[in-house]
């Protein structure tokens, strides 16, 4: 079953508003969808007809075409909605025309000011590669009360062979949800939701025949015992009876984006140019006056104390550079982004998990540059930040580089177990490789591997300019492969690596650690290291039967963990720093150094 954003189900039931002389000063919020094939080279005409058709009805918005189906949300004067839903009849049908609430006309709306009709290529931007999107093959609905049931029974027996996945946005997924409903690992979506929940449908269907896939189909009042938590509402469309209170239960299922405490409380940034979407409790609110991040504050009070028109020409120079990262943004998009401040960028993994620190600070941010100042300095310090600012700007997963205070540590392990021959498994752009080279003295190596070329020839850009150039060698390989040819160089008498830094594939960290100790990848008194065994905190999660079978990176690493901590081969640490990080070194140590 495919979990339907909540919007439309809490719509009043589909109607049609007549037209009434009392209803003058009211508009209507209207969403609506429609899957119909429509001629890709009639699009343009249609585009140019809808406002004219539109115009005398005093029509605004937003309306997306694509060959797939038609899809927008729209606010006119409640006497016009009649004419509006027969305006179109090839491309627009009253069955799926949902009503909102209404809007007094002296109310004014910044995102509905006018209306603007935009044509795509696809129906989704999904990145999905297994063929067309087929709308026509996208399973059930289901009634009310045949969801309900099943629902119900699915929670009741806990079948693990009946998967609820909620394919709204991760924001409103945090706060409110179906008892038993998974989130799908994708953080934002730009559509309406009988757009993702059919796409979610047609993409289960694609890949699996044998998929019985099936979604809500009704109001909201039939299926809402089983709902908690809060119903996220980001305007009036379709709020529905939820207009006073989008409290459905007392459940607080969110956290603070700043301090953890438990929030359901959404709020923009108060930077205005910022305006990034977090939950935020009132005592972060006071304190932060509302903002994401100091950088935010400070520019938010800089603004305040602005004239309108010197905070005007501002934003019109500076509001580019600071957009919030967009996590599903293909990298084409990502490269025409401006660079924003460092101090905007994505929010970093702070350097420790107590949250007792947390609160005895009111600014993670100073404790963690208060840390990296008061740590010895890195031989390429300009580089390495050059580094950071360049993969932020280019690279749509820019959070997959380590921290820079843990780039520290690791040139510290480097320095501390006097590494000759180090070995990194995971370099995408090199930042880690540049830490663990600073650490190596002069007479030492790295070799470092990642599967993607792309980021190697990007990370080799920066290998060169480094002071450790000479010793660093780049290899475009898959992490076992490079592990099966270096294997057969150590048997060839080619010395072990001292120290091995493992942040590749999750699920193959059993496969990297088996062969390495098996094949004496790693020197008898060497160091292994492997990066993020705690993942976001679910690992530990995991081991508690609190996760979904679904969240298959920290079942891996759960897993992992368990064996290595069960193998009698090996010592072994997980410290709770970044992500977390397993530091293993064999059992017997006693060897001399050859």
């Amino acid at each position: 079953m495919l979990l339907r954003c909540l919007q439309p189900l809490h719509c009043p039931f589909r109607r049609w508003v007549s037209t009434q002389s009392d209803c003058l000063e009211s508009r209507q919020y209207v969403s609506l969808y429609n899957y119909v094939a429509l001629d890709k080279s009639e699009l343009p005409k249609l585009r140019r007809r809808l406002p004219r058709g539109w115009k005398a009805l005093g029509v605004s918005g937003r309306i997306y075409l694509s060959p797939e189906r038609i899809n927008g949300q729209l606010i006119l004067p409640q006497y016009h909605v009649t004419t509006l839903s027969t305006s179109f009849p090839t491309v627009l049908i009253r069955q799926t025309m949902f009503y909102g609430h209404l809007q007094s006309s002296t109310d004014t709306d910044e995102h509905h000011s006018r209306l603007t009709v935009k044509i795509w290529k696809q129906l989704m931007h999904d990145g999905f590669q297994g063929g067309e999107l087929n709308v026509q093959n996208s399973g059930r609905s289901l009634p009310p009360e045949q969801w309900h049931h099943k629902l119900k029974v699915r929670n009741d027996s806990q079948d693990s062979n009946i998967l609820v996945l909620d394919v709204r946005n991760f924001y409103e997924h945090e706060i409110g949800r179906f008892d038993g409903a998974t989130r799908i690992m994708v953080d934002t979506f730009r559509d309406t939701s009988s757009v993702k929940k059919a796409a979610a449908r047609a993409r289960t269907r694609s890949v699996s025949v044998d998929v019985d896939t099936k979604t809500d189909d009704g109001n909201v009042k039939e299926v809402m015992s089983l709902f908690k938590g809060k119903n996220f509402v980001f305007d009036q469309r379709c709020v529905g009876d939820l207009t006073e209170s989008e409290e459905v239960t007392g459940d607080v299922l969110g956290q603070c984006f700043q301090c953890g405490e438990p929030c359901n409380h959404h709020t923009n940034c108060s930077n205005v140019m910022c305006h990034g979407l977090i939950l935020q409790c009132l005592n972060c609110a006071r304190i932060r006056l509302g903002a994401c991040s100091k950088a935010c504050k400070q520019e938010s009070i800089s603004m305040k104390a602005m004239t309108t028109q010197q905070q005007q020409r501002y934003r019109q120079e500076q509001a580019t550079c600071w957009m919030p990262a967009i996590p599903n943004a293909l990298s084409k998009y990502v490269s025409k982004r401006p660079q924003a401040p460092l101090a905007r960028k994505s929010h970093t993994r702070h350097f420790t998990a107590s949250n007792f620190l947390y609160k005895l600070i009111d600014y993670c941010e100073l404790q963690t540059a208060y840390v990296y100042g008061q740590s010895s300095s890195l031989a390429d310090e300009a580089l390495l930040r050059d580094l950071r600012v360049q993969t932020t700007r280019k690279w749509p997963k820019a959070e997959q580089v380590i921290d820079e205070i843990q780039g520290k540590f690791l040139s510290f392990l480097v320095q501390t177990t006097k590494a000759q021959r180090a070995l990194e498994i995971g370099c995408f752009t090199g930042y880690s490789a540049l830490c663990i080279a600073n650490g190596l003295a002069a007479d030492g190596s790295l070799v470092t591997c990642d599967i993607d070329s792309a980021a190697m020839q990007f990370a080799q850009s920066f290998f060169d300019k480094s002071s450790h150039a000479d010793q660093i060698t780049a290899v475009n390989q898959d992490g076992l492969e490079y592990l099966n040819t270096a294997a057969l160089s150590i048997s060839a008498k080619q010395q072990p690596f001292d120290l091995i830094f493992v942040d590749a594939n999750k699920c193959k960290y059993r496969a990297y650690y088996d062969f390495i100790l098996e094949h004496k990848v790693l020197h008898p008194s060497g160091l292994l290291v492997f990066d993020n065994t705690l993942f976001r905190g679910r690992v530990a999660a995991c081991a508690h039967g609190l996760t979904s079978n679904k969240e298959r990176i920290a079942h891996s690493l759960a897993d992992f963990n368990h064996y290595v901590a069960q193998d009698v081969r090996t010592t072994q640490v997980i410290v709770p720093l970044w992500d977390g990080l397993t530091l293993i070194q064999y059992n017997d140590t006693g060897n001399d150094r050859n």
